[in-house]
């Protein structure tokens, strides 16, 4: 082969309609062209280098709302300034009684003893206190629920009526009980004359049992997980309940590397962007059941967070940036069931040494995009093999020579054209 023989490659060029230097340029200019120069491409590449980490993804489904009127008794948070004191007071005494309240707290212990009694009594059917002491000679000590309610500030303080309840049975929810609205009662003119008549009517075919996730909610003391900025608790419910229409459009998102949830929409008209507690699961127990429904888990190589592939299994755009968007048309986890459509982007990487060398060697050949001068090539000789780092030490690039030699053997099969010029130009001038 004659290097010089740019015959050929003239006709490449016009075809490809790029309009090239002149065989005489001097090497001065050569250098002045490429002196300092620092492409885009291995810029990003250094970034891609220093990050190389997988983004975080987002599961979401609408949420299947339920409502329903009910006759329950219902806990709420309340500042109790007359009943904090008390139980402060049993905790620093390690118990107390009624004379001992009405002598510090009420400043007279024998005319005031009757209204210490009835604090107490009031704390202990709140559940704040139990007593341990005899019938005659009683002692109240502090319950759990006491020593929450002091670490708080806030008492549960039961109201028992008819209410309306919005719920969901999503298994993501950690709390079943999205808001809870005392029940509105139809006025008298409604239901006799109104235009509810026809209504009032069928609300018998309306009940159903109580749900058994709505009871097994009872007694626990949270936050309504869409409209709500108190604590709750159902402490007791009736085992009829009154179906309605829940009015209610609600989405959530969930970003299990974050640990964050958020469920968005509206109830009753009302706007909800709330943040309950996101589900008690680790992330790496999600991506693998994910991974494992794909048939990818035993490509992801866990410490690293990246996914090895071979060479021929990528994309132009995957090799340069070492990175592939893996699409989940309909992602499933057994304990949480379906979610909507979602995408993660990951780090990849050759999964051999064989895959590692011809990674490396179309990097380099990408990065040419300029003059490749002998000052130059070796720069994008180190980028090409950068990322590589684990094999670096068994990887073989060729030199600029040997690179130009190979690519004019093959310079009927290459698309990029420029690569060859740059190539066989920079050689031929010696520079």
């Amino acid at each position: 082969m004659k290097t010089n023989d740019l015959s050929k490659l003239g006709t490449l060029m016009r075809a490809s309609g790029s309009q090239q230097h002149a065989a005489k340029a001097k090497e001065t200019k050569l250098k002045k062209l490429n002196a300092g120069h620092k492409t885009s491409s291995s810029r990003s590449a250094e970034k891609r280098s220093k990050s190389g980490k997988s983004e975080d993804f987002v599961l979401h489904r609408n949420i299947d709302v339920f409502c329903w009127n009910v006759k329950a008794t219902i806990s709420k948070a309340a500042k109790r300034d007359d009943l904090l004191p008390v139980l402060r007071r049993t905790q620093e005494n390690n118990g107390t009684y009624g004379k001992d309240i009405a002598s510090h707290l009420l400043g007279e212990e024998v005319g005031r003893e009757a209204v210490g009694v009835r604090l107490l009594d009031v704390c202990e059917s709140l559940g704040l206190l139990v007593n341990q002491g005899e019938r005659s000679r009683p002692r109240y000590y502090l319950t759990e629920e006491g020593e929450e309610a002091l670490k708080s500030g806030c008492v549960m303080v039961p109201e028992e009526g008819t209410w309306t309840i919005w719920a969901s049975n999503d298994p993501v929810l950690n709390y079943p009980v999205l808001r809870v609205e005392p029940f509105r009662e139809c006025s008298a003119y409604h239901e006799i004359k109104g235009d509810k008549k026809g209504e009032l009517k069928n609300r018998n075919e309306n009940f159903e049992d109580t749900s058994r996730w709505l009871r097994d909610a009872c007694s626990v003391v949270n936050m309504p997980a869409a409209i709500g900025n108190e604590l709750i608790r159902l402490d007791k419910i009736d085992t009829k309940v009154e179906c309605i229409d829940s009015n209610a459009q609600l989405t959530l998102e969930w970003i299990p590397k974050a640990n964050y949830l958020e469920i968005s929409g509206s109830i009753d008209g009302s706007s909800v962007n709330a943040t309950p507690q996101a589900p008690d699961v680790s992330f790496n127990t999600v991506w693998q059941e994910l991974l494992e429904n794909e048939r990818l888990w035993g490509q992801w190589e866990k410490p690293k967070e990246r996914l090895l592939l071979s060479f021929d299994s990528t994309k132009g755009a995957e090799r340069s940036l070492m990175q592939r968007q893996l699409e989940f048309a309909k992602p499933r986890l057994y304990q949480f069931g379906n979610f909507g459509p979602t995408c993660r982007t990951v780090a990849i990487f050759p999964k051999s040494q064989e895959d590692a060398q011809q990674w490396a060697e179309w990097k380099l050949q990408n990065q040419i995009n300029t003059y490749a001068t002998e000052s130059v090539f070796p720069t994008w000789r180190e980028e090409a093999l950068r990322p590589f780092d684990e094999y670096s030490d068994t990887i073989e690039l060729p030199t600029r020579d040997e690179l130009a030699f190979d690519i004019w053997e093959k310079r009927d099969d290459t698309q990029n054209v420029s690569t060859v010029w740059h190539l066989m130009a920079a050689k031929d001038w010696g520079v």
